[in-house]
């Protein structure tokens, strides 16, 4: 039986103690470290949407180009007591277009609405269904 003062009883409260704050903490660590940073500069094209990074290493990670035909809607979207715009692409992905500024955002819009892609809906434009 263990003592009041032996040394294996602070090493098992060191453990856990350590346990116990590293468990909120390492989430957070990798969401700063792992995070992909916004794209620098976007640009349209007949192409589709182009986002542009100044790091190679983000080129890999991230879509540079969005096709015009790619893009199913382009709306404003519930979550929780919070809403969001969201690009949705024919593939069921959907984008999240925080990282733009209103400006460009609204810029986007128009830009996916002129080229006839689009029609509005309550929350945003959408592409019209075939047939």
């Amino acid at each position: 039986m263990l003592g009041v003062h032996e040394f294996a009883d602070y090493i098992v409260v060191a453990l856990v103690t350590m346990f116990l704050l590293l468990i909120p903490v390492t989430p957070m660590v990798f969401w700063v470290l792992y995070d992909s940073p916004p794209p620098s500069a976007i640009g349209f094209s007949g192409e589709g949407f182009h986002l542009w990074y100044d790091s190679p290493y983000d080129w890999q990670l991230n879509d540079d180009l969005i096709p015009w035909a790619e893009i199913k809607v382009i709306e404003r979207r519930r979550a929780g007591k919070s809403s969001y715009w969201a690009l949705e692409r024919t593939t069921g992905e959907v984008d999240d277009l925080a990282f733009l500024t209103e400006v460009n955002r609204k810029a986007l819009i128009q830009e996916f609405k002129g080229r006839g892609l689009a029609q509005p809906t309550q929350m945003g434009t959408e592409r019209p269904s075939p047939g």
